[in-house]
């Protein structure tokens, strides 16, 4: 059952890459829609679960909100300081980000690892439990291929790089 959903996931994260290449010409309005679902999700989804259970269990608000802060800023930080930005965005000569797109692979890539082991752990715990987190990962991946082939193309990476992660 786990080598099916592993499948099902691959083949998933395949189209979402297809998808992008067959709508290159319209990457930014798909990255615009990925983009505002990813934050719709986090605030209006789960935020509030979380500010419940929060307020269910008695625990202190300060810790988790740090921890969201704190991941927040490191992310807003590597992308301004080390990764994207080579010049000004006006009047931008070299608007050629590979790092973006050869970031973006290895961050898809360790992700996908962990939604492998969570797969895997879920799988080890209840048949059942493994088969709803197969599922949540086997929906995601679709956006994850997506995504990845839509940042690698929009920062025009070169097909070297494209095969290292296809």
């Amino acid at each position: 059952m786990l080598i099916l959903f592993a499948i099902l996931a691959f083949v998933a994260t395949i189209i979402g890459g297809y998808f992008a290449f067959k709508f290159k010409n319209r990457l930014h309005f798909v990255m615009a829609f990925a983009a505002g679902m990813l934050v719709a999700l986090a605030f209006f989804e789960i935020l509030p679960e979380v500010f419940e259970l929060i307020e269910s269990n008695n625990i202190n608000s300060f810790g988790p909100m740090v921890a969201v802060l704190v991941g927040f800023l490191s992310f807003y930080f590597l992308e301004k300081f080390m990764v994207v930005h080579s010049c000004t965005e006006e009047g931008c000569e070299n608007d050629h980000h590979e790092n973006v797109g050869f970031f973006g692979g290895v961050g898809i890539t360790f992700h996908s690892l962990i939604d492998g082991l969570a797969m895997g752990a879920g799988f080890l715990i209840n048949p059942s439990v493994g088969i709803l987190i197969s599922i949540g990962v086997v929906l995601h991946k679709f956006s994850d291929g997506l995504c990845t082939v839509a940042l690698m193309l929009t920062n025009k990476n070169d097909g070297h790089t494209l095969h290292l992660f296809w």
